[in-house]
């Protein structure tokens, strides 16, 4: 027995002695002050202070209390009785002899006990208990209760036991036989067997049914601690076995119907066959449902002074993913999943695999899922997650915090269908390496990275070694230093692609650039030959898009027509390419033109002027001179079957060696044939005038003198201009 256990022991038989003194001493002088005496003697062997109602020995050998109370230092009351009952051996009595070995029962009614425990360990009966010499007389019979109440407070948790009913026996110390019955809330617990204070104990537990909601206020206030809300621990029976050192606790147990909050996770339908070897729980059998996925676990749970450590294995063969995540809308498919669980219940740590047959993510199909993972805090980390998507393969690394969703993963894509990937705005597979972050949704998470792709095509136009950088967040794709091949030539592309639902092609706004594209590449047929560079911002859909942008081609042809240092601005919309202020130096001067183009069938309506024309060029030098012309040509293909109706003018000249200081008329081209109207010559300083027509492949010109300035003429010189009818063949710039 231990010091404490002895001091209260003593203090308690020395209240038995005296009053079994006084039962003894009949005389009612003597019995009249017995119970002031006893009272005064127990109090002071104690901290606090006992009250009675009275002592009757009424019952021969025996003392009954009444109504008594026990209060702590500071008037707390800690223990009540409604009656205490103390029987004594007979023949003691008949010789005289009271002490604590006297004493054959101890029985108390409706006994209310409060009973805390600090974090060192000690409890607070030991503080109320004063010093007390060791006493040689032992208690060798028996202490019954019967409808006691013990409330006990621990740092940790409060629990009350009702209804507690038994006895412990003394009589072959120091093994004392117990046999306690009694309840915690509705469950019934019995405990039976020897105690030996300090030394090996071995009792015999069972507790019919612990409803686990009441198991609640046992477990530790802590962050991580399990929220039980319901199931029931049923049939548990087992030992506990004390040494000197230690306590080991054996039993078993079946768990039924477990519900309850960990870590985020609600857990459901939990049933288990329990084995309790020392502070070691072993589950088998163990089934439970974890957010609505059933869940098979096998493993033990070693419950240590800080937090209960584990050692679990969980398989699941069907997890539906959306129930395990924020995205649930996004994340669709069952997995199979095994995992090693370690760690303790507030950190615990999750090492294991799953595999995804079939799937899909947002509204992309996913198959061939499979990978390896670890949990820890309220993140779980991929290792080396692959799956098939979009025509190719994916890969995942990185970590990803369930609820809520917060992601910071590294994703890789290799052979991906970019017509999937941009709902047919782009064909050709693709390679690509980024960083996914963000927290919430699919269309909260980011993007960042880089793809090529070796070729493919964007509408109607084939693109080779394609390479860029891009980011993306939700719907919206940034592209930036992308460099793409189109047909052979190289150009840039920086812009916005906003990706859409419902398999509707994605909307672009792009600017794209290049220094130098054959002009093939629209049209392999077009008369137009040359490099283009061009800066333009590219709006609509990949097959139906709108530009604006700026052109220059150094050099190039036109057919047979060359022309230089072209510029200009241009817009297309609906497969018309709009000219404005276009600016080439062609045929020695400078040509502008204005108009529309259809690319695919080099059709053109232009407003064409030109400013400083050689006419030799056009004329096959049949004309000498500098022109000036404004006309309006439209045609498909090149100069030659251009048709055009316009005005020229000329300053000065020849025409067949005729000089002529004015020419001004009309023309109009059909093809190969240019017609001329109107002519009208100022020659000779006035001296004469001439008019001209086509006529086939002539052109008929009509020379008349001025009838003044030939009199002139004729006085001064003797001489005089003759009138003139001429036919010279004017041939156009193609001969």
């Amino acid at each position: 027995m231990s010091k404490p256990q002895k001091i209260i022991m003593g203090s308690l038989i020395g209240l038995l002695v005296f009053m079994g003194f006084a039962w003894k001493i009949v005389a009612p002088r003597v019995l009249t002050g017995v119970q002031e005496r006893l009272l005064a003697q127990v109090n002071s062997a104690i901290n606090g202070r006992i009250e009675l109602e009275t002592v009757d020995f009424s019952l021969l050998g025996a003392a009954v209390l009444k109504k008594v109370v026990l209060f702590d230092p500071n008037g707390g009351k800690i223990a009540a009785s409604d009656e205490i009952g103390i029987r004594y051996k007979f023949s003691d009595v008949l010789a005289g002899r009271f002490g604590v070995d006297s004493i054959s029962k101890i029985t108390a009614e409706k006994l209310t006990l409060k009973l805390e425990i600090d974090q060192a360990g000690n409890w607070s009966l030991q503080k109320i208990i004063k010093p007390q010499p060791e006493r040689k007389a032992e208690f060798r019979g028996s202490i019954a209760v019967n409808a006691a109440t013990v409330a006990v407070t621990t740092p940790n948790w409060r629990r009350d036991f009702t209804d507690i009913g038994g006895e412990l026996d003394y009589a072959d110390l120091p093994t004392i036989v117990v046999d306690v019955k009694g309840k915690m809330g509705a469950s019934s617990i019995a405990a039976s067997g020897q105690w030996v204070p300090d030394q090996n104990t071995r009792l015999a537990l069972k507790i019919d049914a612990i409803d686990l909601a009441e198991v609640q206020s046992l477990l530790p206030i802590a962050a991580g601690a399990p929220q039980l809300t319901g199931g029931t621990l049923k049939n548990i029976q087992g030992t506990v076995a004390q040494t000197k050192d230690s306590v080991q606790m054996n039993g078993e147990g079946t768990l039924a119907g477990l519900a309850m909050n960990f870590q985020g996770l609600a857990v459901t339908d939990g049933n288990a066959k329990l084995t309790l070897q020392g502070k070691k729980v072993a589950l088998q059998d163990a089934s439970m449902s974890v957010d609505g996925n059933k869940v098979t676990v096998t493993g033990a749970v070693d419950f240590m002074p800080n937090s209960p450590v584990l050692a679990l294995r969980a398989i699941a063969s069907a997890v539906n993913l959306a129930n395990l995540s924020d995205f649930a809308t996004a994340v669709n498919g069952t997995a199979a999943v095994q995992a090693e669980i370690s760690g303790t219940i507030a950190n615990p740590q999750v090492n294991g695999s799953f595999q995804l047959p079939s799937g899909q993510y947002d509204e992309t199909a996913i198959a061939e899922a499979a990978g390896s993972f670890s949990y820890a805090g309220d993140a779980m980390i991929l290792n080396q997650a692959v799956f098939k998507a979009m025509g190719g393969t994916f890969g995942l690394s990185g970590t990803v915090a369930v609820k809520p969703v917060r992601v910071n993963l590294q994703v890789t894509g290799q052979n991906v269908d970019g017509s999937i990937l941009t709902n047919k705005g782009l064909t050709g597979r693709m390679d690509f390496n980024a960083a996914v972050t963000g927290k919430g949704g699919t269309d909260a998470l980011t993007a960042n990275g880089t793809f090529t792709i070796g070729s493919g095509g964007v509408g109607e136009y084939t693109i080779a070694n394609a390479a860029g950088s891009f980011r993306k967040q939700g719907r919206r794709l940034d592209l930036s230093n992308v460099g793409v091949t189109l047909s052979g030539q190289r150009l840039s592309v920086n812009g916005v692609v906003t990706l859409a639902d419902n398999g509707a092609p994605p909307q672009i706004n792009l600017q794209i650039a290049s220094s130098g594209m054959n002009t093939t590449v629209f049209n392999p047929n077009s008369a137009l030959r040359g490099n283009i560079a061009f800066q333009t911002t590219v709006t609509g859909t990949p097959d139906n898009n709108q530009a604006r942008g700026n052109f220059q081609i150094a050099s190039g042809t036109l057919g047979e027509l060359a022309f230089s240092g072209a510029s200009g601005s241009f817009s297309y919309a609906g497969g018309v390419l709009t000219l404005l202020g276009g600016r080439a130096q062609c045929l020695g001067g400078v040509i502008t033109l204005n108009g529309t183009v259809v690319p695919k069938t080099m059709e053109y309506h232009q407003q064409v002027n030109g400013q400083n024309i050689d006419a030799a060029q056009l004329t096959d030098r049949d004309v000498q001179g500098r022109a000036e012309f404004a006309a309006t040509i439209s045609g498909v293909g090149d100069w030659d079957k251009a048709n055009g109706d316009g005005n020229f003018k000329m300053n000065s000249g020849s025409v067949k060696g005729i000089s002529f200081n004015g020419l001004t008329g009309n023309f109009a081209k059909r093809g190969r044939q240019t017609e001329f109207r109107n002519l009208k010559f100022n020659m000779l300083g006035g001296l004469a005038t001439g008019t001209g027509e086509t006529e086939g492949e002539y052109v008929h010109l009509v020379i008349t003198p001025n009838a003044v300035a030939n009199t002139a003429l004729s006085i001064l010189t003797g001489r005089s201009l003759q009138p003139q009818d001429l036919r010279i063949r004017f041939r156009g710039p193609n001969g």
